[in-house]
């Protein structure tokens, strides 16, 4: 149904997006954009299309969601093309990629407006606010000879981002030593910038603007462990940090954390 029809380029824009608080994504707004070349065979395959509507114009297929989402791809007065944060984001990607994407500033803002936290396999990961700091993020996946390369371009606004931000851009590490420290058969090698830096956002994620919450929190664990980390720990460890996933006989895969 697709394949008589369908050319070199197809592109798929989520109107609207939204994170629910269960971290469940979704895109209740979309339009799916594929270049024609047999107009008829196109034609025959919108008439067939269930649940969602579809029209083509010239040698383009369009298919939405739903008829909103369907006009207003169809009657923009402007295009993404046009929108300095898009070209921003897609400007020093490599030529030639597979596949590009492209996420609006907005888009964060949106999805992140009610987390201070992002769950991600089980890692709280910190979302610094404000979000508007954030302009748009360009992604590409290009094909290289040992490969598959994917380069990611993040463009922000430096008066928008909190100083701990911008303290983290600052000792981003062009060189990392964590791969001399783990074994040839580590399945997964995360490594970043010192936790000095970045412990800040975590902790104004963590406390959440109750500082006072936040200070008794940390005063029992001193009791429990002896140490309080917000003072004695994590201020000290000014070196690259890393966690790497290693396989195991029993088939087990333990996380090992290095910080230094």
């Amino acid at each position: 149904d697709i394949e008589p029809w369908i050319g070199r380029n197809v592109a798929l824009a989520a109107l609207d997006v939204s994170l629910t608080t269960d971290g469940t994504l979704t895109f209740p707004s979309w339009v799916i954009i594929a270049q024609v070349r047999d107009r008829g065979a196109a034609d025959a395959f919108v008439t067939q299309l269930e649940n969602v509507v579809g029209v083509r114009e010239g040698n383009l297929l369009l298919v939405g969601s739903d008829t909103v989402a369907l006009a207003v791809a169809q009657n923009s007065a402007s295009s993404l093309r046009e929108s300095p944060d898009f070209v921003s984001a897609s400007f020093e990607l490599p030529t030639g990629r597979l596949l590009s994407g492209y996420l609006s500033g907005t888009a964060v803002s949106k999805l992140t407006e009610n987390f201070t936290l992002l769950n991600v396999a089980g890692f709280a990961l910190p979302i610094d606010g404000p979000t508007e700091s954030y302009r748009g993020i360009g992604l590409g996946l290009t094909v290289v000879e040992q490969g598959l390369q994917l380069n990611t371009n993040l463009v922000y606004d430096l008066d928008q981002m909190s100083e701990a931000a911008q303290r983290s851009l600052e000792t981003m590490l062009p060189n990392s030593n964590a791969a001399t420290l783990y074994p040839p058969e580590t399945i997964l090698l995360l490594r970043g910038q010192p936790f000095n830096e970045t412990w800040p956002l975590v902790r104004a994620a963590l406390a959440g603007g109750d500082e006072v919450a936040f200070a008794e929190s940390l005063t029992l664990l001193e009791e429990q462990i002896g140490l309080n980390p917000d003072t004695g720990l994590f201020p000290l460890l000014d070196g690259e940090a890393s966690m790497g996933l290693l396989p195991t006989e029993s088939g087990a895969a333990p996380v090992s954390f290095m910080l230094s």
